[in-house]
Parts: C-alpha cells; sequence; structure tokens
C-alpha cells in the first residue's frame, strides 16, 4: 500500500489541547461534548450489550451475523483496516461456536466500544469560531465564484446571503433550542448541503447540531479534519453487519436523549 493511501485512511486530525476552552452556561450544548464523550460510548456500550445478556442464541446470531458480515467485506479490500482487523474477525469466526456465553458477551462488549469510537464525532469549540469566518467565502467561491473578488473587496459576503436563506418561524425554533432538542430533517442533494446547513444555523443565531456523514467523506485529510471536529459522527455504508447498524441507531437516540441537537 503507498503511503498516500496509509496516509488518507489515519484517523482523523484532531487540535492539541493544552488548556481546554471554557465552556459558558449559555453555550451550545455541543460545546461540552468532548468532556462528555467517554461517558457516551461507555453508555452506547452499556446499552447495546444489556440487550443481548439473557439471551444466548440471539447473541450467538448476532455476533455470527457481524463476522461473516465483515470478512467478506475485509477480504476484499485490502487495505489498512483489513491489515489490522480482518484477521480479528476471522478468529472470531472460527472460535465462535465453542465460546461460553460469558466469552461471546465479552467479544461483544470490545465489539461494540471499537465500533462505538470509530462512529463518534469530536467537537473543538477553536475549529468551530475558525470555520465560521472562513464558510461565507467557501460557500461564495462554490456557488457563485464570479462574485468572489468583488465580495473580498466589499469585506464582507452578502452575496452568500442571497443564496442561502432561511424561511419560517425562525424565532420560535431560537426559542425551542432553549428548552428542548431539535431534530432536524433536512434534503439532501449534495455533499455541499451539510456546510450550507451549519453556516445557515449559525447565521440565524440557532445552535450548531450533531449529524451523520458518510465515511468515505473522511478520506481527504482536509475535509475530515473539519468534519471531525465540527460534531459529525461516522457512517461506514460499507458495513452491512446488523450489529453496526445498531450501534448506529444507538448512538442517535443517545444524542437526542442527553440533549444535542441532532
Amino acid at each position: 500500500m503507498s503511503l498516500l493511501s496509509r496516509f488518507l485512511q489515519s484517523p482523523p486530525v484532531r487540535v492539541p489541547t493544552l488548556f481546554p476552552p471554557r465552556v459558558g452556561p449559555g453555550d451550545p450544548r455541543i460545546f461540552s461534548f468532548n468532556s462528555e464523550r467517554p461517558n457516551i460510548i461507555r453508555d452506547l456500550v452499556t446499552r447495546v450489550v444489556d440487550q443481548y445478556t439473557r439471551d444466548d442464541d440471539r447473541l450467538l446470531f448476532l455476533l455470527n451475523d457481524a463476522a461473516n458480515a465483515e470478512v467478506r467485506r475485509l477480504a476484499t479490500q485490502r487495505d489498512a483496516e483489513a491489515e489490522v482487523s480482518l484477521d480479528f474477525w476471522r478468529k472470531l469466526l472460527h472460535r465462535l461456536g465453542k465460546m461460553s456465553h460469558g466469552d461471546r458477551i465479552a467479544s461483544l462488549d470490545k465489539i461494540v466500544q471499537r465500533m462505538g469510537d470509530d462512529v463518534a464525532g469530536n467537537f473543538d469549540v477553536r475549529v468551530f469560531r475558525a470555520t465560521r469566518r472562513m464558510v461565507p467565502g467557501v460557500l461564495t467561491a462554490i456557488m457563485d465564484p464570479s462574485s468572489l473578488p468583488h465580495e473580498i473587496v466589499r469585506n464582507g459576503w452578502p452575496r452568500v446571503d442571497a443564496l442561502v436563506t432561511a424561511e419560517g418561524p425562525i424565532q420560535r425554533l431560537r426559542e425551542l433550542a432553549k428548552i428542548g432538542t431539535l431534530v432536524l430533517v433536512p434534503t439532501h442533494s449534495s455533499n455541499l448541503d451539510s456546510i450550507a446547513l451549519g453556516y445557515l444555523l449559525d447565521r440565524e443565531g440557532l445552535p450548531p447540531v450533531v449529524y451523520g456523514a458518510g465515511k468515505n467523506l473522511f478520506s481527504n485529510p482536509l475535509i475530515s479534519f473539519f468534519m471531525h471536529n465540527l460534531g459529525a459522527y461516522r457512517v461506514d455504508r460499507r458495513v452491512q453487519a446488523r450489529l453496526y447498524k445498531h450501534v448506529l441507531k444507538t448512538y442517535s437516540c443517545l444524542m437526542i436523549e442527553r440533549g444535542y441537537h441532532s
């Protein structure tokens, strides 16, 4: 495998933290995400594993399905992930029928922990504050590049405000965001949607949200850096195991239950 391929598949880069940014009482809920991340993953593991502790047949079926699905997927990938994980799944598949119930539970715990850590996002307040200054120019350059020189000269971005508009009871949404959890259900037409929506929410005084993003988008180091540090959680559509889909659903539910706008 080439050095470039290994670099593109490396974990997303996080900004080093010597002094964690202070989070005030009026700041958006997501500003506190990183401090809660370990507990969120722990709750995720507990919630998933607890559903199978008393039913060994369901547990065996779940693990067998996951191991078979992952062996099939990784055997064709031949990348860094396959080098690390394929042997684990093959050994699990070979041993599964002979394992005790306790060993199967321990294996499930380990797998869910690994999946949860891969799915769970990250949020860096410093990256968020820097990005909110950059996004208007980026959106203008993508959506109406001919106007970019004029916008730069004006030292403002009125064009993007005409391109990205908000309608409806915005003030009511601001009020609701203070007393409950917002769940956005946007239509999806391109990879630009999450950037435009994030900009619109910030411009209209609405809180940032957590959101699922295809893991393929994280293959670009630059895009990965921003998405990984702005609340996106990774969804690997190549993984067909029932267990993985269970983990994704549980993670999404936990986010909403904990008050993270989604």
